[in-house]
């Protein structure tokens, strides 16, 4: 049995218009995009975390096409069909002051949009952190 975590952040906007620079900006891990690397940046400069993925024990997913991995996606939101929520992998469940920290991060995520020309705020209704548990059973062939 192999469990890993998802700590969601729930919004009231398509997720897919920022999740990457959100979850840049909560943690400081960016994918292999590259999207979200200023917001990482101001990551370490504001929390003077210099690895994150060590810190966080963060990993990355591969996008629905296969190619580009990423440590976060957009998730469906709790009650809903729509992908307004954005989710970012552990490996193994984060510590308090780690869900602290993304959650005031997230809250304070807006001031740093009003620095950006081409990102409009979000609206935060919550946070979730998920379990998923994993399991192998070997068959006879």
């Amino acid at each position: 049995m192999k469990s890993e975590f998802i700590f969601v952040i729930d919004t009231e906007d398509y997720a897919g218009n920022f999740e990457r620079e959100l979850c840049a900006y909560c943690t400081g891990c960016v994918g292999d995009c590259g999207v979200g690397e200023d917001s990482a940046k101001v990551f370490e400069e504001e929390t003077n975390i210099k690895d994150s993925w060590a810190y966080f024990d963060i990993f990355s997913k591969p996008d629905d096409e296969g190619g580009c991995c990423r440590p976060t996606s957009i998730y469906s939101t709790t009650g809903s069909s729509e992908n307004n929520s954005v989710a970012i992998y552990f490996f193994t469940r984060p510590t308090k002051e780690q869900i602290e920290l993304i959650k005031s991060r997230a809250e304070k995520y807006n001031e740093y949009v009003k620095t950006l020309e081409y990102r409009d705020p979000i609206k935060i209704i919550g946070f979730r952190l998920i379990e998923e548990i994993t399991t192998q059973k070997i068959t006879q062939l």
